[in-house]
């Protein structure tokens, strides 16, 4: 991170320290404590003026994000899988069986809708089409393959058919209208796809589990035994990065033993220096991994990381690939994207902050391919700079969830996303009225 953002960043923490005593100063600390950040979301009161920390090609320290102008279809809904012919010519059979009658047949660059997919016994893999059944190419054989699209892992089998939208919960205090949802949801047939959850929320996100078993649920403590911090104490200062993270760790575990939640996030936008965040995150992965816990790596601030320094990053992320958390599950990354702009909504803003996740992928995948299949969780998604100053209408808020939906359905890397945020008595702005009709859109964009 540069000087500049840095310098920016603490003033913003001094700001949100003031106002932490300012709540203490009249007695609400008790309702607040469960939804505050106290330095939770910190580059948020600049959202007119954007510093320039490695976002990309960005010029000068007022730069004013573009928005996005590509048009989007008048009606949206989730873009259906289809298999890309790579052979010359590809048999379409009648069933599932390269012994069986070939009923037509595809050609390079075909691109055929797909509406399932399964497993033969002998490993192979087929995909039903509109005029039968075509085989799936394995290595490096000609034939066809899948797009990558969230619609295509779906029928895949490697991620469950849930809304790529869920919640971000600064407290317990929507409770009611969060589980109304998840009901509503499930009982659609496109469950939640996930919620994060403070301190305060925690029942929350127990009920919202028992509804809804497919909703990924993310914890967040807030609250340690060193008191309301996002980051450890000594983050800045130690080398001995196995015992700073045993500290937080121990800091940590009387608020995580309340919750058996998917993921835990164990810090928030702590802006150290790349080596010190990777010897941080593989110190606190051996931990975890200990414990059968998996956790969302790193909670990157909206423009962070900056590519420049990724090559330090690698290391806990070569880590995480090879040493799962739990069988079948590894630790994932925590992105945080906002469009800094009251006035522009996230699906419309600009590419290196709306759309940071693809600028990570792109470089991992260049050069630690099996990191870029870590699961990425945007875990706080949103509109302006964090909700200090105007809080988005309904209207805005529901449009932005299911354009930005459409729009991440083809970084299906990306797991889901959280939109902030809901819960009440905090200084932050609380969407918890604009549930239902986010629901309404939600089910209206995953119908057939």
């Amino acid at each position: 991170m540069s000087g500049h953002a840095t310098g920016v960043r603490k003033s913003r923490l001094a700001q949100l320290a003031g106002l932490l005593c300012a709540v203490v100063a009249v007695g609400l600390l008790p309702g607040w404590v469960s939804g505050t950040r106290a330095g939770d979301e910190a580059l948020a009161l600049q959202a007119q003026s954007t510093p320039t920390p490695g976002f990309g090609p960005i010029v000068g320290p007022n730069y004013t994000p573009a928005p996005l102008t590509t048009p989007l279809p008048a009606e949206l809904h989730p873009p259906v899988c289809q298999a890309v012919v790579t052979a010359p010519e590809l048999p379409i059979y009648a069933q599932p069986d390269s012994q069986g009658q070939v009923a037509a047949t595809a050609h390079t660059a075909d691109r055929l809708v797909v509406s399932s997919v399964s497993t033969a016994a002998d490993g192979a893999r087929w995909a039903q089409v509109e005029s039968g059944w075509i085989q799936l190419a394995s290595g490096t054989a000609q034939g066809a393959h899948l797009e990558e699209r969230r619609s295509c892992y779906i029928l895949g089998g490697i991620v469950p058919n849930t809304t790529l939208a869920g919640l971000h919960l600064v407290n317990g205090s929507s409770g009611p209208q969060v589980l109304q949802l998840v009901q509503r949801m499930q009982a659609s047939g496109t469950p939640l796809g996930t919620l994060k959850g403070l301190n305060g929320a925690e029942d929350v996100l127990k009920q919202a589990k028992q509804i809804s078993p497919q909703t990924v649920t993310v914890f967040r403590s807030l609250v340690t035994s060193d008191g309301l911090r996002d980051c450890p104490a000594d983050f800045g200062t130690t080398d001995d990065m196995a015992a700073s993270a045993k500290r937080w760790m121990d800091s940590l575990a009387p608020y995580w033993v309340s919750i058996n939640a998917d993921y835990f996030e164990y810090m928030n936008e702590c802006g150290s220096t790349a080596e010190r965040e990777t010897q941080f995150a593989i110190e606190m992965m051996k931990l975890a991994n200990a414990q059968g816990r998996c956790l969302l790596l790193f909670s990157f601030t909206a423009g962070q990381p900056d590519l420049s320094e990724i090559d330090a990053y690698l290391p806990a992320l070569k880590f995480a690939a090879e040493n799962p958390c739990q069988p079948g599950r590894t630790h994932g990354i925590a992105m945080h994207e906002s469009s800094f702009q009251d006035n522009v909504m996230l699906s419309e803003g600009d590419p290196f902050l709306a759309f940071r996740h693809r600028k990570l992928h792109e470089t991992l995948l260049a050069k630690l391919p099996q990191a870029a299949a870590l699961p990425i969780y945007i875990t706080e998604a949103g509109v302006g700079g964090g909700g200090y100053l105007n809080t988005p209408t309904c209207e805005m808020t529901v449009r932005d969830i299911v354009q930005y939906t459409y729009l991440v359905e083809s970084d299906p890397y990306v797991r889901g996303f959280e939109w902030w945020s809901i819960g009440s008595g905090t200084p932050y702005y609380d969407l918890t009225s604009c549930l239902d009709g986010i629901g309404t859109a939600l089910i209206a964009y995953y119908s057939p």
